[in-house]
């Protein structure tokens, strides 16, 4: 039960992030690697907290926290300023 609740924290904000990545036209080559990044952080952090494996656990946690951060660098990065300038 808890690796359900804990993925119910991360995955929509990280998703809603992805979404957005791919909405402000960045390449679809990065949209794809922070997605598998996201994945495999998740199923780490799953197969540590089954097996009770607190390094495994850890290194699952990592790997999704610095996706999502990387995931909101990059979207200020491929953000259409032109756009919003003409607002």
């Amino acid at each position: 039960m808890a690796a359900q609740s804990n993925s119910i924290e991360y995955i929509p904000i990280a998703l809603l992030l992805l979404f957005a990545l791919e909405y402000n036209d960045a390449n679809l080559l990065i949209v794809h690697l922070f997605g598998l990044l996201l994945i495999t952080g998740r199923i780490i952090h799953a197969k540590g907290i089954l097996s009770e494996a607190m390094k495994i656990r850890v290194l699952g946690m990592h790997i999704t926290i610095y996706t999502i951060i990387g995931l909101a660098i990059t979207n200020f990065i491929y953000l259409p300023y032109e756009k919003l300038l003409k607002l």
